[in-house]
């Protein structure tokens, strides 16, 4: 690439992966990582924190949570180097996740345990995305007493939350009959 374009190269191919179709996403999203991890350009290179995510949630819908696992572990200290500690927490949240899908619950539930004090402690309040993790680690253990707990304070932050209302309902409700929430 010409000096001083890598910037705006990761960000075409970027978009390209948002246009392309489902067959031809995760190609596009492997070149803008590729381009971003080559780049010698610090704005290029700050890329690499959303791609390694964007590949991460491509291999999960996949089924492919070992793969996914290692690109959300390389979005973690990306992400730190960029000093977003909302996002730091949003990429453990997604180890922990992909964690507790490859049978790593206890793992899993100690990095959300963690996870639910540090949103609890930042300006962003409590995250009800972490509530529902620590309810889904908690249930595989057998923990329903306290599984339910989490399923309602989970559902009592997702209920707002317009893209969960909108795209996933069936989850909403499953949230809150598991969280013994009366209609």
């Amino acid at each position: 690439l010409e000096s001083g374009f890598d910037f705006y190269a990761v960000d075409a191919a970027h978009m390209m992966a948002i246009a392309a179709p489902p067959d031809q996403v995760m190609g596009w999203n492997q070149k803008a990582l590729a381009l971003a991890e080559r780049s010698s350009e610090p704005k290029a290179r700050r890329w690499r924190a959303s791609l390694y995510n964007n590949i991460g949630w491509d291999y999960f819908e996949q089924k492919r949570y070992d793969s996914a696992l290692t690109m959300f572990e390389m979005a973690v200290p990306a992400r730190i180097e960029q000093e977003q500690p909302t996002e730091v927490r949003v990429a453990k949240w997604c180890v922990a996740k992909t964690l507790r899908m490859l049978g790593q619950v206890d793992s899993a539930l100690v990095m959300q345990c963690t996870l639910e004090i540090e949103w609890h402690d930042s300006d962003d309040g409590d995250d009800g995305y972490v509530f529902e993790e620590i309810a889904e680690c908690l249930s595989l253990q057998g923990k329903v007493d306290d599984a339910r707990s989490y399923f309602a304070k989970a559902y009592d932050l997702l209920a707002s939350d317009a893209w969960l209302s909108r795209d996933e309902p069936e989850r909403l409700q499953r949230l809150k009959k598991l969280g013994g929430i009366a209609e």
